[in-house]
């Protein structure tokens, strides 16, 4: 990823975090909170393959440590998630959730197999209406 790429990638990430701190803040304070629309968000980039992919790792790995952290099995997480009840961190894995699963329809967008099969799902229907209209 060249200088330029890389920059458009963080400001992605940067601006994708701030709409999570605003869910996070409105959660540890016991506020009233709206899903962040991280598609909005992720709809006016464009982003190619290997930024997609490296923006659904950046946010699966603590999701999936809060996962971990629910399980309670972790000991050393358990410590550090003690702030976090158990509301509060169901609240906080549905929206990681939320963040993961639009950066994976990202990246699962940009693959050129996903694009081939859309493609053909177009073509289906589009022969299916045009028989549709012959039946009538």
């Amino acid at each position: 990823m060249n200088e330029k790429e890389w920059a458009y990638f963080e400001d992605t990430v940067n601006e994708l975090t701030e709409n999570l701190e605003k869910a996070i803040d409105s959660i540890y304070n016991d506020e009233e909170f709206e899903m962040p629309n991280f598609d909005a968000v992720l709809e006016k980039r464009t982003l190619n393959i290997e930024q997609a992919e490296l923006l659904s790792d950046f946010f699966a790995e603590p999701f999936a440590e809060l996962y971990k952290v629910d399980d309670g099995e972790d000991k050393e997480l358990n410590e550090k998630y003690q702030w976090l009840s158990e509301g509060k961190r169901k609240k906080l894995i549905s929206v990681m959730d939320t963040l993961v699963k639009s950066c994976v329809s990202v990246y699962t967008e940009l693959q050129p197999e996903f694009q081939e099969l859309k493609e053909n799902f177009r073509k289906i229907a589009e022969n299916e209406k045009e028989e549709a209209q012959q039946a009538e």
